[in-house]
């Protein structure tokens, strides 16, 4: 069920007045506007009630408001609703009922509403030509060509597609047409009746008696794998989080076919009964617990859900005992490693990956993806510094921003630059087009072959512990950590480090302080 999209905020001013304002989300901003009016906010306010009546009142509101959203993106995602018979003529009934209610207390002047029905008339006979100036409306609204025609202005003047919303319809283009065609002689009997009433005439209305009952609409379920592609659309997170979560949100799905009917405690009654042999408390509380609260979140922050299950849902994770000081190489391992990719000569596709991707990340501080998903146009000489591009045009970048990293010189004196001008232009270490599922096999093959190698501590990552070690050996070398942040493309620790980027030069005459690994 739509919530309204920001739940009102109710205060009270000086005096006394009650006021609360909604924002409207961008998704629909513009149709809210061209309905209503407001297109960013919008506010009402009411006076001499309670606080208990404004609480009230601002609820009711905050729900018609709801309504109207609710129905605009139906209509934006092509959820349209067909109308039968009687739900048509009930419809109706509802409007000709909150028409005349609205006014028949304070009808005001009888000039007014016979003002509105010459308007009518005048529409209808230029609509059927003059020769029909003498029919009756009911006469004239019988010609189905005549209906058509005037659809526009009996939208106007009953405000038609706002009741629709406020009532959470997005109809049918046959279907709305059917409603203002239906809606045109009741149209009329309305301002025939509001036209008595201002006259002082209260007997009984005989129209409001042959209307159906408008039977309430069934709720559509809300699902999070709909919830899911909506926001990959809306956000473009990184493909690496779509293909993590992408499993979370189906089996949550098959769970769960309506997400408003999650409660807190069958949500945590499920995630913990995800921990098995298997799969660890640590992988259901980072990425099952936080792809499916991430995604509530979003959810409600866009009105379409209005509470998240998974919130405040906690897997308890055991701590384990660390026998390793360091999730860095040491240097024996490092030494390993090295030595055995500088001598790695063997024939097959990944001899370049095996031959290149070690020494590049420990001299880097690089993810290993970035590393095996770049490009030989990658490699460039700027400013005389040889250097790498990181960048999201190559493949998944964490940050989603480019980074330039210098070359180290020993990178340089093993031939690199001469491995880089014998490739074609494209993948650097592997053959064939541009491929991120290239590029995460690359990534677990050179894993495996670096625990092959003996490196078998479960505690330390086999690619990511150059990241690790890179970092250390920075720190060693004097390179100040707001610099090899930069080179590793961490976050800026504060605020202030994030001002006055360095220059790549910069950058260069700090990497020359990293001693080379002699193997």
């Amino acid at each position: 069920m739509l919530k309204p999209v920001a739940m009102p905020d109710l205060r009270q001013r000086t005096g006394g007045t009650y006021t609360a304002r909604i924002k409207i989300p961008r998704d629909v901003a513009a149709d809210y506007a061209k309905t209503y009016g407001p297109r960013w906010s919008v506010k009402a306010s009411w006076r001499g009630l309670t606080d208990a009546e404004a609480k009230v009142k601002c609820t009711e509101w905050g729900n018609v408001i709801d309504g109207r959203i609710k129905a605009l993106r139906a209509a934006r995602k092509g959820q349209r609703q067909t109308l039968d018979h009687r739900e048509l003529h009930a419809l109706v009934g509802l409007w000709y009922t909150e028409y005349v209610a609205k006014y028949e207390a304070k009808p005001g002047d009888p000039e007014g509403w016979q003002h509105a029905l010459d308007d009518l008339g005048e529409a209808l006979t230029l609509a059927s030509g003059p020769e029909d100036s003498d029919l009756s409306y009911d006469d004239l609204l019988a010609d189905a060509s005549t209906l058509a025609t005037i659809r526009d202005d009996v939208a106007r003047a009953t405000a038609a597609d706002a009741f629709l919303a406020d009532h959470g319809y997005a109809l049918t283009r046959e279907s709305r047409a059917a409603l203002l065609d239906a809606l045109a002689p009741r149209y009329v009997d309305a301002l025939g009746l509001l036209l008595k009433r201002a006259k002082g005439d209260y007997s009984r209305d005989p129209i409001a008696d042959t209307f159906p009952t408008l039977e309430p609409k069934a709720q559509a379920g809300v699902s999070i794998a709909a919830l899911f592609d909506q926001w990959c659309n809306e956000t473009k997170p990184a493909n690496g989080t779509i293909r993590r979560w992408k499993p979370v949100i189906d089996a949550a799905q098959a769970q769960w076919p309506d997400i408003r009917k999650v409660t807190e405690g069958s949500a945590r009654e499920w995630l913990r009964s995800l921990v098995n042999d298997k799969r660890s408390a640590h992988t259901v509380s980072t990425i099952w617990r936080t792809a499916l609260k991430t995604i509530c979140n979003w959810a409600i922050g866009q009105g379409l859900l209005t509470n998240n299950p998974f919130a405040r849902v906690k897997i308890v994770v055991p701590r384990k005992i660390a026998t390793r000081e360091s999730k860095a190489f040491t240097d024996s391992e490092a030494n390993t490693i090295l030595a055995a990719a500088l001598a790695y000569d063997e024939p097959g596709a990944l001899r370049d990956a095996k031959r290149w991707l070690p020494w590049l990340c420990a001299y880097s501080g690089a993810r290993a993806g970035e590393i095996a998903q770049l490009r030989s146009q990658d490699v460039v000489q700027r400013d005389g510094i040889w250097t790498l591009t990181l960048t999201p045009e190559a493949g998944t970048i964490k940050n989603r921003k480019p980074r330039t990293v210098p070359l180290h010189e020993h990178i340089i004196a093993q031939g690199f630059l001469d491995f880089v001008t014998f490739r074609a232009r494209g993948p650097l270490l592997y053959n064939g087009p541009p491929s991120e599922k290239r590029v995460r096999h690359i990534v677990q093959k050179v894993g495996e072959w670096v625990r092959a190698l003996g490196i078998n501590d479960p505690e330390i990552r086999p690619n990511h512990a150059w990241r690790h070690l890179f970092k250390l050996v920075a720190e060693r070398a004097g390179i100040p950590e707001r610099l090899s942040d930069v080179i590793t493309g961490h976050a800026p620790a504060s605020i202030g480090r994030a001002y006055g980027q360095p220059t790549l030069v910069d950058l260069a005459r700090e990497m020359e302080k990293l001693p080379r690994y002699e193997v």
